[in-house]
């Protein structure tokens, strides 16, 4: 687990997630000031998406607590106080704080890959049985898609019976 403190864009209307690479305009005093320390420090940024587009002003409580730790690519300055920012999504944090200083959100975050990875043994099976009593319901409902779950069953040597219960 690594805790850092990093300048954080709250991203209206869009999410980055890791491996992205996108380009955004940015317009708030707060998230250009927080792209310029980022820039004059390491380059890298903390990217949290607000709950609501509307909200002008954000705050802990209006963004999600879960975001992107990323770094800044290329920064143009556009006419009008717009700053177009490329970034790339690095690997997700959790949010512990977000404060405003110096004129800008800073993030106190925990980073910890670990959290994001695959589940563990028994959330995988609980998951794979959710998704096949969905499976089975919708096949209740669809027979078209049901004959052709059959079939591939049947090509594949599977039993004919499936989990529902139905022989196709």
């Amino acid at each position: 687990m690594k805790k850092m403190v990093l300048p954080t864009i709250a991203l209206r209307g869009m999410t980055v997630l890791p491996d992205m690479v996108i380009h955004f305009d940015i317009n708030r005093k707060k998230s250009i000031h927080a792209v310029e320390k980022a820039m004059q420090t390491n380059e890298t940024i903390f990217l949290l998406t607000q709950k609501d587009i509307d909200t002008a002003n954000p705050v802990q409580d209006d963004l999600y607590s879960v975001g992107t730790v990323a770094k800044v690519k290329e920064l143009i300055k556009l006419p009008k106080g717009i700053v177009r920012v490329l970034v790339a999504g690095k690997y997700k944090g959790m949010v512990n704080t977000v404060s405003e200083s110096d004129g800008m959100l800073i993030s106190d975050i925990v980073t910890d890959r670990d959290w994001f990875l695959a589940p563990d043994n028994l959330t995988q099976i609980a998951m794979i049985r959710s998704l096949n009593e969905l499976i089975c319901r919708y096949a209740a409902v669809n027979q078209r898609y049901f004959k052709r779950m059959a079939y591939c069953q049947k090509s594949s040597g599977k039993s004919q019976k499936n989990s529902c219960g139905l022989s196709g």
